[in-house]
């Protein structure tokens, strides 16, 4: 059986097209460009997040140090100086404010700019227009990054405090619990759904860029946890990276979430030509049936 007759198979040259557009893309390269953004977001990301989130008076600030232990101490000793202005000046979160949706912009229009890649179509549309839509995305997703991470890392305190106000059953805790997971997830399927839909300049609907947004979470998700179990298990990074593994690994982190965001918009956009080669296949068929 030659390479042929094995591509006859609509699933198996599925397959091939998807492995040859993954090389003809360079989609590393895609993901590293976003992963770039995602860097010099990151660390104004965590001190907005200190300066909003411990000024709640249920949160203790111990409890956000707890949450980045995962850091290297070089870096949790320059991120706690920075810290300490950011918390007791607000010209400096305004400042910080604008230094992570400016981040976050160019890291969705990084994000936009291989979406269109994979479209096969080019950027008409005014930078201007691009730009704000950009910034009108970084603020939504800054906004769900903030509830995710109160849901997640204070779900508990958030559920005792609401439990003082309205009597909770057994079957009430239970589904606060789900929930606090479940609802970051959906967050994360929306916001990426969003910006599949919008960001390339081709008309989309919601409902097409679903099964890819649905797929990098999940993707995003079990990579998270993989790479959570080896960075705590698995030690010999430090031999190699010495005082900076920390840094590395959260920077390999940050470029798997990179791939993981451009891969489902590159299944989105093969989900989109497959649907349109049928439909122009059926068109056909009756047309020369009639």
């Amino acid at each position: 059986m030659n390479l042929k007759t094995l591509r006859e198979n609509k699933f198996i040259d599925i397959i091939f097209r998807a492995v040859d557009g993954f090389f003809k893309y360079r989609i590393d390269a895609l993901a590293a460009e976003v992963t770039f953004y995602l860097i010099s977001l990151f660390f104004p990301l965590i001190m907005l997040i200190f300066a909003i989130i411990s000024r709640a008076p249920i949160i203790k600030e111990e409890m956000l140090w707890n949450f980045l232990g995962v850091l290297p101490t070089e870096t949790l000793d320059a991120l706690y100086t920075m810290l300490q202005s950011v918390t007791h000046t607000p010209l400096m979160v305004i400042v910080i404010l604008v230094i992570t949706m400016w981040s976050m912009s160019c890291a969705v229009e990084a994000i936009s700019r291989a979406l269109n890649k994979f479209y096969h179509t080019k950027e008409t549309r005014n930078f201007v227009v691009i730009r704000v839509t950009g910034l009108l995305f970084a603020g939504f997703i800054v906004v769900a990054i903030l509830v995710s991470f109160v849901l997640l890392v204070y779900g508990e305190i958030l559920r005792d405090a609401i439990g003082r106000v309205i009597r909770f059953i057994p079957i009430h805790m239970l589904l606060w619990d789900i929930l606090r997971w479940v609802i970051p997830f959906v967050v994360l399927t929306i916001s990426l759904a969003i910006i599949y839909k919008v960001m390339p300049n081709r008309k989309v609907s919601l409902r097409s860029v679903l099964p890819g947004a649905v797929l990098a979470s999940i993707a995003w998700a079990a990579i998270s946890i993989i790479f959570s179990y080896f960075a705590n298990n698995f030690a010999g990074y430090h031999l190699l990276y010495g005082s900076v593994a920390g840094v590395v690994m959260l920077f390999m982190w940050l470029f798997m979430s990179s791939y993981v965001i451009i891969l489902g918009g590159y299944f989105n956009a093969g989900l989109y030509r497959l649907v349109k080669k049928e439909l122009r296949e059926r068109i056909e068929s009756e047309t020369d049936i009639s």
